[in-house]
Parts: structure tokens; sequence; C-alpha cells
């Protein structure tokens, strides 16, 4: 190899070690919104300029959360809204790097992932109780893919029983492309008008998004059926009704957060410690919608790859 693909090599291995640090790093402090020094941050509700990122925020909007509790009530509290407003068919996204960094992940599988996250998964599904409903008998919690399985996949399903059976609650946890494909249909049907969340597909081994439409299958799977059916499904659970990711885009850590009935939002650590919100909007901003964002930012702000590299290397 040439020494310039060399370094390009090393670079691409110290990127990677860096993202996953990073991960770790907020993950264990997760203060709000996102980092430590953010809770004297003050919001608006609209961005028009780089002046106006950070101005008031509203007292009725929620905040992301400052703690795994938190965030599970927060989840708990707008899918019970939703559900309340007539959406059966929902899905969630919590942060299970809180409770499993992605290095034990990377290095230990699935499996260490469901046993770090099922308790959380658990308390989710207690909390999913409507107000004057009906009381909590138990949660029950099965494997529907087994130990060993091919795909990698470790779905596990959270049956909530309430003493009116007609407000049992479905949670399908980690449950990805398979459990659509193979085991969803017949089940879904069978919950009728009772509630059913996907909860975290988008980390599960044979992940999918619903804003792909079923794009993650072949299209000519099962003669062209397999797309159909993804597609189909994404639309029925096609409203997240709690979203809250943490990811790594062009060099930044980046938080995606949205509780029902609120709008979408966008965060990121600025170089001196503040938060700064990118976006906010009433649909799922795309991956690189945010980095257009970014972008405009780094413009505004005049900072560059050296201020970045400076940054990163002082953690």
């Amino acid at each position: 190899l040439s020494l310039s693909m060399r370094m390009a090599t090393v670079r691409a291995h110290l990127l990677l070690a860096v993202a996953i640090s990073l991960i770790h790093r907020y993950a264990l402090d997760f203060a709000l919104p996102l980092f430590g020094r953010s809770s004297n941050v003050p919001w608006q509700l609209q961005i028009t300029s780089r002046e106006s990122r950070i101005l008031r925020r509203s007292e009725e909007t929620p905040s992301p959360p400052n703690s795994a509790k938190v965030m599970v009530q927060q989840a708990a509290d707008s899918v019970v809204k939703a559900y309340a407003d007539g959406i059966n068919r929902q899905s969630v996204q919590l942060r299970l790097d809180i409770v499993c960094p992605p290095n034990r992940v990377i290095e230990s599988g699935m499996e260490a992932l469901l046993s770090a996250a099922l308790p959380m998964a658990k308390a989710f599904t207690q909390s999913l109780s409507s107000p004057g409903g009906a009381p909590l008998k138990e949660v029950r919690v099965s494997r529907f893919d087994p130990v060993g399985t091919t795909s990698g996949d470790v779905g596990t399903l959270l049956y909530r029983i309430s003493e009116d059976p007609k407000q049992d609650v479905a949670v399908v946890f980690l449950g990805g492309r398979k459990f659509v494909l193979q085991d969803s249909d017949a089940f879904i049907n069978g919950m009728k008008s009772r509630l059913v969340v996907m909860l975290n597909s988008e980390d599960a081994a044979t992940t999918f998004r619903l804003e792909n439409k079923g794009q993650e299958v072949s299209a000519g799977g099962n003669f062209g059926k397999d797309v159909k059916i993804l597609g189909k499904f994404c639309e029925e659970f096609r409203e997240e009704t709690y979203y809250l990711r943490l990811l790594l885009l062009s060099d930044w850590p980046v938080l995606i957060f949205r509780a029902y009935p609120n709008k979408w939002e966008v965060y990121l650590e600025a170089l001196d410690g503040d938060v700064v919100r990118l976006l906010y909007g009433s649909r799922k901003p795309l991956p690189e919608e945010i980095l257009q964002e970014i972008a405009k930012y780094e413009e505004e702000s005049g900072i560059t790859n050296a201020d970045k590299m400076a940054k990163i290397q002082s953690r």
C-alpha cells in the first residue's frame, strides 16, 4: 500500500475508535438535553439564523430526558397519548446505548444487547397504562427469534396482560425484517384494535427504517412480495411516537428527539460545550438533511476540520 493509503486506513480506524468512545461517553454523561453543560441553555421554536439557534423553549414542550428512567416514562406517556388519539400501531426508539455501550454489542453480539436492555423494555411495557384503564396483571416475555438464529435477530415479545383483555398491549422488542416477513401478519391481525408497539426495530440485527418503506430487502425476494410486505408494515407502523437516538455525523455527536404529539428536533454539542438545536420540524429528518444543516452551522460559525479534530483529540 502507498503511504497515502496507509494514512487513510489509520485515520479511518482512529475515527471508528473515536466514534465508539464518544457514543459510550455520552451514554454515561446523559444530562439534559444531551451534554453536561446544557441545563442553562435557552430555546426557541423556529430556527432562522445562527443567532436564533439557541433561544427560549416553551415549558409545555418536553425536553430530551436526563436519565433512562425519564426516557422510559416520556416514551410511555407519548404512546398512551397517541393511543388515546386512535393510533394503535406505533413505533418507538429508545437509546439502548445507555444500558449497553456499542462496543459491547460489537464484542459480544445481539444476545448481550438483549440481556442488558430487556429490563428497560419491560419497564416501558409495564408503564403503558391509560388513565382509568384496567389494572396490570403481568408482563409475559417470550422469544420469537431463538438463540443462534442465522439472521442474528433476538426479537422478543413483551405482552402486557390487563384485567380487561381488550386492553392488553403487545411490545415487539428488537424485531427485525425476519419478524415482519415471517411472523407478523397473523399476530398483528389477531391483536385487532389492541395497542401494538414496535420497540427499537432500528437496532435489530436485520434492521429496517420506516422511512425506507421496505427497500432494505431484495426487490426480487419472494418473487417481489417481500418489498411489498415490509413496505405495508412500515406504513402501518409509520407513527414514531417516541424517538431518541444518538449518532455521530460529520464528526459531531448528534441527538434526534421526538415525543408525540410534538415535532422532531435535532441537537448537537458545540465546540464550547453548549447545545445547539439544528432542526425542528413535523417529520423525521433524513441523515442527508442533518448533514446539510451541520454544513450550514459550520459555515456560519467558521468551524474548520482542524477545529473539530482538535476537539476530538482533547476528549
